[in-house]
């Protein structure tokens, strides 16, 4: 395996994958956020990305975007346009986008800055403005960027953004729309609207040519769950996870939703499979904790491949790994949370400043990672696991003296 590719393939069995169903990585590593303790260079907790050994988050300022590179120890920001503060960010193995708003004419639009981190070439897009999450309607694939958002008619627009042609085609509008899968191979894109008050719930599955925003096919299908459970999705509240729609393989998405019911909250799985074009769903039963709230307990989740899903447990203070195959959580059992990721009451207050009131509780540890490195984020700093033996270095090597900017 060679140590400097970053992009691991998709289908690589990873030889430490046992040490990742078991939460025991080979190394830990903390670091201070950069800045010299300074206050102003604190994320804002809601939004921690990382991809290709690349950490990206924005400070509380909410004015650039910053990425820290965990291989190189190079340090970046990376500004949007001056229509607002930022209110999200996601980072791929190429590009950065940054979310913003601007009103025109009483009219308010999402603005999107795009990043090529690899060429420093900026792209700017306006959308209609959205009232969900950013990562509730956003999903990039390779260089093509998916934009849903919201109509007046309760639909959901989808729009395609070529990044590298910097060209926009409209799919259409969809209801009930609940994942979408891209395959850029074969220019292609999937989407699947659910109709959750049929028994059983009933798909209706398309399949678009990107864009030339051509319909190729068009299914109706019933997605199979155990009959105790279609009350729960006839009946209760359906939301979907922030950020919920995970390109966890090149074949494969899954979404994680939650199903409100009777003062109770279900976590259902639906994962698309290319390779024999369907739709499945699966329950997810999580163990019980002291913070049940899913706000707290899994306000972030990491899926390192399609059966396992890290979460934060609050009410052990510490990750823990959820074998979907098992049905069974594991913890370390040697954990204890480093106290500097949490212990200055000052940067504690700027780290939970833009969150809801009702969120400010706990020890506000984010989570971010892939299939090599799980990281847990605070305000005083990041820790970092390591799994990968090719990839467990002695320590970040931040050079926090030099940042590049760009503008």
């Amino acid at each position: 395996m060679d140590p400097n590719n970053t992009n691991l393939p998709d289908d690589n069995p990873i030889s430490w994958l046992p040490w990742l169903q078991r939460a025991r990585p080979l190394k830990r590593i903390f670091s201070p956020w950069p800045g010299n303790g300074l206050f102003t260079n604190i994320p804002d907790c809601r939004t921690i990305e990382y991809h290709s050994r690349r950490l990206c988050y924005f400070g509380w300022r909410r004015e650039e975007a910053h990425i820290l590179d965990f291989k190189t120890g190079e340090m970046s920001t990376w500004s949007g346009v001056d229509t607002g503060a930022l209110r999200d960010i996601t980072l791929s193995d190429r590009y950065l986008i940054m979310d913003q708003s601007e009103i025109v004419r009483g009219e308010k639009y999402t603005i999107l800055t795009v990043w090529d981190i690899h060429e420093s070439r900026k792209l700017v897009g306006r959308f209609p403005e959205h009232p969900a999450d950013l990562n509730d309607v956003f999903y990039l694939f390779k260089d093509k960027l998916v934009v849903s958002y919201s109509t007046r008619e309760g639909l959901w627009a989808v729009h395609v953004w070529d990044l590298r042609l910097d060209s926009v085609r409209e799919v259409g509008e969809f209801s009930n729309l609940n994942l979408l899968h891209v395959n850029t191979d074969t220019n292609v894109l999937v989407t699947f609207e659910i109709n959750w008050k049929a028994n059983p719930p009933e798909i209706q599955q398309s399949k678009w040519k990107l864009m030339a925003v051509e319909l190729l096919e068009r299914r109706q299908t019933l997605l199979s769950l155990p009959d105790h459970t279609i009350r729960a999705v006839n009946n209760g509240k359906i939301l979907p996870r922030p950020g919920f729609c995970r390109h966890i393989l090149s074949d494969k998405t899954i979404a994680e939703l939650f199903v409100e019911i009777d003062n109770r909250t279900m976590h259902l799985h639906l994962m698309y499979d290319q390779a024999v074009y369907e739709l499945s769903a699966r329950w997810v039963e999580y163990p019980r904790s002291d913070f049940s709230r899913p706000d707290v307990m899994f306000g972030r989740i990491i899926l390192p491949n399609p059966n396992l899903v890290y979460y934060w447990d609050e009410g052990f203070k510490m990750p823990a790994v959820y074998d979907v195959t098992r049905g069974k959580a594991d913890w370390s059992e040697e954990y204890s949370l480093d106290n500097r990721l949490t212990t200055d009451k000052s940067a504690k207050r700027i780290w939970f400043a833009a969150s809801p009131v009702e969120q400010r509780h706990g020890t506000g540890i984010r989570l971010f990672g892939d299939k090599e490195v799980i990281g847990l984020a605070g305000p005083g700093g990041v820790e970092v696991w390591f799994f990968n033996p090719d990839f467990a270095p002695d320590s970040l090597n931040l050079d926090t003296s030099v940042w590049t900017s760009h503008t």
